[in-house]
């Protein structure tokens, strides 16, 4: 009787234990969580570049090493890439958003663009979409292409194009 008394005694204890471990953590696992719930946040442009912001982020970290920069916090940049560029003044300037995009994007085109056209390639170069556009907002369904690296080159009668790098989601 004394050694089955003792077992349950040491059984209780390895539970206890075990459910203080369990306890621990996952209020650990608590502390790595996101440390903010932002209200807002925006991009601002300016003749210099863009600045990208969220209101309620309260820690930021950006850790530099031998192979680059990584930045931490609840809200990551993103940008369009210009690929190509015609050599001439631009007279012409397209807004392309959102980008990254995982469904709709949209390709605005002023209205001193003459005949505007776009077409999408994929990252080997096959032609996927060819269609003409009109001034103002284009929307360009991006649902049927899976997740990837897409080029979008915009043109005109001109000879005015522009290739734009997008990231879908």
């Amino acid at each position: 009787m004394c050694f089955t008394g003792s077992y349950s005694n040491k059984l209780f204890m390895m539970r206890t234990f075990l459910l203080g471990c369990l306890f621990f953590s996952l209020a650990t696992m608590s502390t790595l969580s996101q440390e903010a719930i932002a209200s807002s946040g925006n991009n601002t442009a300016g003749n210099n570049g863009t600045v990208s912001y969220t209101i309620g982020q309260i820690f930021y970290k950006t850790d530099t090493g031998l192979n680059g920069i990584i930045s931490q916090g609840v809200q990551q940049a993103s940008e369009i890439s210009v690929i190509t560029k015609n050599k001439e003044k631009m007279l012409i300037d397209f807004s392309i958003y959102p980008n990254p995009t995982s469904d709709m994007l949209i390709l605005d085109i002023p209205d001193n663009c003459a005949d505007p056209a776009y077409q999408i390639y994929d990252v080997h170069g096959s032609l996927l979409e060819n269609k003409k556009a009109v001034a103002g907002k284009n929307k360009i369904n991006m649902n049927a292409y899976s997740k990837g690296i897409y080029y979008l080159k915009v043109e005109n009668k001109l000879s005015i194009n522009e290739t734009y790098k997008i990231l879908k989601k």
